[in-house]
């Protein structure tokens, strides 16, 4: 069983950590014009905690009782402890100090939580804030009221959710949370470098360059059959990241955020954009790493295509790949069809078609076939398939696959890589895509 490693949180990482975070923490108290001293000062901590679980995690409490969560480059989650009323509902000793006059009204408590949105650098537009929200009232019991606000907006990733509290006596936000990738910032730089407390070991550069001199001409050949805007054949020019895994995965990012996996049994399992909605069957790549950035302009659109049509798309794909639908079951009607849920004014016309199959009583496929289509532009937005007939072996690559060294794994940058690599690649043939 696969046990969950932990960062070593050393004196040095959490210093370092804590002066590159306070200034973002002591912004985001000041845009929202919090009652804290600006910048924050060392009195007004009670506690500053490290995420063990992940770099450049972390979360702080303050002596008022106010407390905010830091991740992906930005402070995600927020909470008045005293003053929430979500939080402290089922206390059994819920204050009466909640109950009070109501001075907002929905629409005035709506606007408020759109400037303070926009207070922070976000796009009202891009966070989807200009739609109208899920909204729980004011509770009342009898002639006592209760004045919060508890609101709710969707958000561009598929699970991601806008949540804002606002005590409508105070007028004033208790709580927010932006729980979204949309929302991603690049994280500051520190001087020190996190350890894990079973470290792994560093890729050999010299093994990936062996390992895309095979793997680059099938993606290459995968590409131009599905007719995707790439520019082939691909080379490690095109290539803006990877992440590695030897024996399991080698998932490349390129130029124009096009991601494409070569699997553990030896074939290209298929691809993503940064603007594929439905992103699934990738499970070994961060989420994160790849919608950051994303707009509501690349996903809206209108419905061109209907369901038949978004059908006969997936598999004709197949047949371009050299296959029939038959092979992945592809023949009968899909198992599952998702589509985004309704936001407004806002139409995304995507549709995640899906065909599993799988033995009696096992849960293991044998076959599987995913595809986004993108009914407004009438394109593929993600690819992935499976048929037990198509493994291959993972590529054997003679050249030792790991460093010896204590750093984390993590996705790997091409600048080191490119520095030892020759000017053309020596490229072995490669077995036909299948």
């Amino acid at each position: 069983m696969m046990t969950l490693d932990l960062l070593q949180v050393t004196l040095q990482y959490s210093n370092a950590l804590f002066l590159a975070v306070m200034p973002q923490f002591s912004d985001y108290t000041k845009a929202l014009d919090l009652p804290v001293s600006h910048p924050i000062t060392p009195a007004e901590i009670r506690r500053f905690s490290v995420d063990q679980t992940a770099p450049m995690q972390c979360d702080l409490e303050l002596t008022n009782g106010m407390v905010f969560w830091y991740a992906h480059g930005h402070v995600y989650l927020f909470d008045d402890k005293p003053h929430n009323y979500r939080n402290n509902q089922y206390s059994p000793t819920f204050p009466e100090s909640f109950i009070g006059p109501l001075k907002m009204t929905k629409d005035e408590a709506v606007q408020l939580a759109r400037k303070n949105v926009s207070a922070l650098g976000y796009s009202v537009k891009q966070s989807l804030m200009d739609l109208e929200p899920e909204v729980i009232l004011p509770p009342t019991d009898g002639t006592n009221t209760i004045p919060h606000y508890l609101f709710k907006w969707p958000s561009l990733s598929p699970w991601g959710t806008v949540e804002m509290e606002i005590d409508a006596e105070r007028k004033t936000m208790v709580h927010l949370s932006l729980l979204s990738e949309v929302f991603d910032r690049e994280p500051p730089k520190i001087s020190v470098t996190p350890k894990w407390r079973h470290p792994r070991s560093e890729i050999n550069p010299a093994y990936v360059q062996a390992l895309m001199s095979f793997v680059l001409p099938q993606v290459s050949a995968f590409a131009e059959k599905l007719e995707l805007p790439v520019k082939v054949p691909i080379t490690t020019n095109d290539v803006l990241e990877y992440e590695c895994k030897p024996g399991e995965f080698l998932t490349l990012r390129l130029t124009n955020d096009y991601f494409f996996n070569f699997g553990s049994y030896g074939y290209v399992e298929g691809f993503f954009t940064r603007k594929t909605y439905f992103i699934r069957g990738f499970g070994h790549t961060d989420l994160r790493f790849r919608r950051r950035g994303a707009t509501v302009d690349d996903y809206v659109g209108e419905w061109r295509m209907n369901d038949e049509e978004m059908v006969a798309m997936a598999r004709n794909a197949v047949h371009k790949l050299g296959r029939t639908p038959a092979d992945f079951f592809a023949d009968i009607p899909p198992y599952r069809v998702t589509k985004p849920v309704e936001m407004g004014k806002y139409v995304i016309p995507r549709s995640y078609i899906e065909w599993i199959k799988c033995p009696p009583r096992n849960n293991l496929a044998i076959a599987e076939l995913k595809v986004e289509i993108d009914a407004d532009k009438r394109c593929l937005r993600s690819f992935c398939w499976f048929n037990g007939t198509m493994p291959r072996e993972w590529p054997k690559i003679e050249v030792a696959p790991y460093l010896k060294t204590n750093k984390p794994f993590m996705p790997q940058s091409l600048q080191e890589f490119r520095k030892s690599e020759k000017s053309s690649l020596v490229r072995p043939d490669v077995p036909p895509q299948p």
